[in-house]
C-alpha cells in the first residue's frame, strides 16, 4: 500500500512541476521513479506526453515503446501512443507503431482505421485502400472507403470490385457513377439512369449532370439536354449551358463538332 501511494506521489510531484512550467524537474522525478518501480508503466507514458508535448518526438516514441513492452500490448494502448503521434504530426512514426499493432492485435477495427487514415495523412493512397480492403472482408463498411482509396490511387479496376461489396445501396451507385467517370465510361453511366432513379439520386445536381453529360458524350443530345435543363445549381448550370452551345453548334455544323 505504501509503494502505491508512493507511485501516485511521483505521479502528482511530476504534474506540479509541469503545470509551473518547469518540464525538466518534471522529467527528472519520473527517471528517478523509473528507477524505482521499473514495472510501472504509467511513468513511461507520462514522460511519453511531456516528451511529446515539447516535440521531442524520437525520446518521446522510445518511452512509448518501453511502456508497450510493460504491458500486454493491448489494442488500446497502440491507439493512445499513435493517436498522440498523429496528432503532433509523427505520421511516419504513428505508422510504424500501427503496422506493428495490427500485426499483434490483426482483429482490431479502430487499430485498422487508424493507420489506414495515418497513411492518408501521408497521401499513400494505395497503401490505404490495401488496409481498407482487408478491413471490409471483417468489416464491410470499410468497403466503400476502400474503393474510393483504390480510384484516388488511379486503381479502377480495383475500385470497381470493392464497389460491388458495399452494402449502402444509394451510396454504391453514387460511387460507381464515379467510378465510370474516371474511367469515361459513358455508357455505363447511362446503363445505370433506371437504378439511379429508383434510389431518388436523380434530385442530385452533380448526378443529373454526371448522366446529363454521358449522353452528351455519346451523342444523345435530346437526352442530354432534358438531364441538363432540370439542374438547379447555378453554377452546374453554367456548365451545363456551355454544352448547350456546344450541342447548338454540333446540330448545326456537324462537321466541326469536336464532341
Amino acid at each position: 500500500e505504501l509503494a502505491k501511494e508512493n507511485k501516485q506521489l511521483f505521479v502528482m510531484k511530476a504534474e506540479a512541476y509541469k503545470e509551473m512550467g518547469d518540464l525538466q524537474a518534471a522529467w527528472a522525478v519520473l527517471d528517478e521513479a523509473i528507477a524505482l518501480y521499473p514495472e510501472h508503466s504509467k511513468f513511461y507514458m507520462q514522460k511519453f506526453y511531456y516528451l511529446l508535448e515539447k516535440g521531442y518526438y524520437q525520446y518521446a516514441l522510445d518511452y512509448a515503446n518501453q511502456y508497450l513492452e510493460r504491458q500486454e500490448y493491448s489494442a488500446k494502448d497502440y491507439l493512445a501512443v499513435s493517436f498522440a503521434l498523429r496528432s503532433n504530426g509523427q505520421y511516419e512514426k504513428a505508422a510504424l507503431l500501427l503496422e506493428d499493432a495490427v500485426l499483434r492485435h490483426p482483429g482490431d477495427d479502430k487499430l485498422l482505421e487508424l493507420l489506414g487514415q495515418v497513411y492518408i495523412d501521408q497521401e499513400q493512397y494505395l497503401a490505404a485502400s490495401t488496409v481498407f480492403d482487408r478491413a471490409s472482408i471483417t468489416y464491410p463498411r470499410f468497403a466503400e472507403k476502400a474503393a474510393a482509396l483504390y480510384l484516388k490511387a488511379n486503381q479502377p479496376a480495383r475500385a470497381l470490385q470493392l464497389n460491388r461489396r458495399v452494402l449502402n445501396q444509394e451510396e454504391k451507385f453514387k460511387q460507381r457513377l464515379n467510378i465510370d467517370i474516371h474511367n469515361e465510361n459513358y455508357a455505363g453511366m447511362v446503363a445505370q439512369t433506371e437504378a439511379l432513379k429508383r434510389y431518388g439520386l436523380l434530385k442530385d445536381d452533380n448526378i443529373l449532370y454526371a448522366i446529363g453529360y454521358a449522353h452528351f458524350r455519346l451523342g444523345d443530345y435530346s437526352q442530354a439536354r432534358s438531364y441538363l435543363k432540370k439542374i438547379k445549381d447555378s453554377g452546374l448550370f453554367t456548365r451545363a449551358a456551355n454544352i448547350f452551345k456546344i450541342i447548338e453548334k454540333c446540330e448545326n455544323e456537324p462537321e466541326q463538332c469536336t464532341s
